[in-house]
C-alpha cells in the first residue's frame, strides 16, 4: 500500500488506513498547497501526526423520496458542517472528487486541522441515502478528529442540514416526518416569542406574531452595517418578507423590564419583553447572543430606535398557577425504546412563535432588536458540540498558542497564554480562551459568554 497520494493522468489518490481511498481529479491535487500534497500516512511531524478518521449520516431518506442528483446538489451546496464556507472563506476551499464526492481541503496557517482533507460522498444503501465523510490530517488538534462523538457530532449536523436544504427547495415537504423531527429537535432550547408579542411592519405599523404570514413585511437590519457606537446603533431598519413561520410550545419565559433608574437615565419609554431564554437578541456590542446571556453578564440590550438600555428579568415557569398567564398548547412527543415505539406524551406549556426573514435574518420583536439564525442552533448532543466544536476549530489564526479547550466528554486541549483577554463557551461547557484581536472572527462563529 501507498503510504502517500498516488497519481494517475486524471487523478490522485490517498489509500487510508482504515477507511478506504480519498479519489479527487487531478486538477484538484495539482492545486493542493505543498503541505497537502505531502500528507504521508508515515509523518510524525506533530504532537499526533498523520490520522484519519470517518463518519456515516443515515438520512432515512429513500430513492425514491430524493433523486441522486438532488441529494448530491445540496451536498455541493452544505460540504461542511456551516454552509459552503465553513466559517468564512479563506480556512477551506473545495475540489472535485469522483462519483459525486465533494472535496473539502483545509488551508495552510488557516485552519487547525490542516493540512487536510475531506471526502464527502453520498451512497446508497438498503434503497436509502447515507453520508459518508472521510478526513485525512496531520493538523494541530487531531484529538478532534481522534474522537469518534466529536467527528459524528459535527458531520452529523452537516448531514441534517441536507435534509433541511432539500425541504427549502421543494424536494421534501415541510410535513415529512423526518424533516419535521430536525425542526422540532432544533427547538428543544426554544427561540421564541408569546403570540400577542407586538412585531413592527413599517415605520407606524405592527401586528401580533402570530397574524404574520409568509409573505408578510416586517422591520430588518444588516447586522453587519455600522455596529453600536456608545449609547446607539446606527443600522437603520429596512422592510423584509418573512419567509417561513414557527410554532411550538415552551414552559419558561423571561420577563425583561428596564433596570432601576433607566427609564429616567435614558428617557426611554416604559417596556415589558417576554421572550424564552434561548432566542438571540442584540447586545451592547452589537453582537447576538441568548437572552438570558446577555441578561446575565452586561444586561443591556439594543431598542428598535438604536438605543442601549439597561434591564433586568424575572423569569415565569409553567405550572398550573401560572399556566393562564399567556396562551396555553400541547403538542405530542413520539418516544422509543430501542426499535420499539411508545405510547406518545402529551407536552404541554406555552404557545410560542418565530419567523424566518429573508436575507439577514434579523427583525425588531417588543420594541428590541433580535435574529431569527438561533432557528437553526444544533438539536441535538452531537449537534450541539459540531456547531460549537467545528467553527472553532476552524478559527486556527494564532489560537493553538494562546487558550485552552476543554470539555465536558473527558478531552481537553491546552495552549500556552499570551495576554487572554476572552472566553467562548458552548453549549457542553467548552470554553476557549483567545487573544482579544480574534474576537471579531471569533464572535461571528460562537456564542461570547464574556469579554
Amino acid at each position: 500500500m501507498a503510504n502517500s497520494w498516488v497519481l494517475t493522468d486524471t487523478t490522485a489518490i490517498f489509500q487510508t488506513l482504515t477507511h478506504g481511498t480519498i479519489t479527487v481529479t487531478r486538477a484538484t491535487y495539482d492545486a493542493f498547497d505543498p503541505a497537502v500534497q505531502d500528507i504521508n500516512v508515515t509523518h510524525q511531524f506533530y504532537t499526533y501526526g498523520y490520522h484519519e478518521y470517518s463518519s456515516t449520516y443515515k438520512t432515512n431518506i429513500g430513492i425514491n423520496d430524493v433523486s441522486l442528483a438532488d441529494m448530491q446538489t445540496a451536498l455541493v451546496n452544505n460540504p461542511t458542517p456551516i454552509g459552503d464556507t465553513f466559517a468564512g472563506p479563506g480556512w477551506v476551499y473545495h475540489g472535485t472528487g469522483v462519483d459525486g464526492a465533494i472535496i473539502n481541503i483545509t488551508v495552510d496557517e488557516g485552519h487547525i486541522l490542516d493540512p487536510g482533507v475531506v471526502q464527502r460522498r453520498a451512497t446508497i444503501v438498503d434503497g436509502k441515502y447515507e453520508i459518508v465523510t472521510n478526513g485525512i490530517d496531520e493538523g494541530y488538534f487531531a484529538i478532534i478528529n481522534k474522537t469518534q462523538f466529536i467527528v459524528d457530532g459535527v458531520w452529523g449536523g452537516a448531514g441534517e442540514n441536507l435534509i433541511i436544504y432539500l425541504a427549502q427547495h421543494g424536494k421534501l415537504s415541510w410535513n415529512d416526518p423526518r424533516v419535521e423531527r430536525i425542526m422540532l429537535a432544533m427547538h428543544m432550547e426554544e427561540h421564541c416569542f408569546p403570540a400577542e408579542i407586538p412585531i413592527p411592519t413599517s415605520a407606524a405599523n405592527q401586528s401580533p406574531i402570530s397574524s404574520l404570514t409568509v409573505g408578510s413585511t416586517v422591520l430588518s437590519f444588516d447586522p453587519h452595517s455600522p455596529r453600536v457606537l456608545g449609547e446607539t446603533l446606527s443600522a437603520p431598519l429596512a422592510p423584509a418578507r418573512v419567509t417561513r413561520l414557527f410554532t411550538n410550545i415552551t414552559d419558561e419565559w423571561l420577563v425583561i423590564t428596564p433596570a432601576e433608574g433607566e427609564l429616567a437615565r435614558t428617557g426611554a419609554e416604559a417596556f415589558e419583553l417576554t421572550v424564552t431564554p434561548g432566542h438571540e437578541m442584540l447586545d451592547a456590542f452589537g453582537r447576538f447572543r441568548k437572552a438570558i446571556d446577555i441578561v446575565n453578564t452586561d444586561a443591556r440590550l439594543v431598542r428598535a430606535d438604536g438605543r442601549v438600555v439597561k434591564v433586568e428579568y424575572s423569569r415565569v415557569v409553567f405550572s398550573a398557577a401560572t399556566a393562564h398567564l399567556y396562551e396555553e398548547a400541547e403538542i405530542l412527543v413520539a418516544r422509543s425504546e430501542g426499535g420499539l415505539a411508545l405510547q406518545p406524551e402529551v407536552m404541554r406549556g406555552w404557545k410560542n412563535c418565530n419567523f424566518e426573514v429573508e436575507t439577514y435574518h434579523t427583525y425588531v420583536a417588543g420594541g428590541f432588536r433580535v435574529c431569527n439564525n438561533s432557528l437553526f442552533d444544533p438539536q441535538t448532543k452531537f449537534g450541539a458540540l459540531g456547531d460549537n466544536v467545528g467553527p472553532l476549530i476552524s478559527s486556527k489564526a494564532d489560537i493553538r498558542r494562546c487558550g485552552t479547550l476543554t470539555g465536558d466528554e473527558g478531552f481537553t486541549v491546552s495552549f500556552d497564554d499570551l495576554s487572554c483577554a476572552g472566553r467562548i463557551s458552548n453549549t457542553l461547557g467548552s470554553e476557549v480562551r483567545c487573544m482579544k484581536i480574534l474576537q471579531t472572527k471569533l464572535e461571528t462563529m460562537a456564542r461570547i459568554v464574556e469579554w
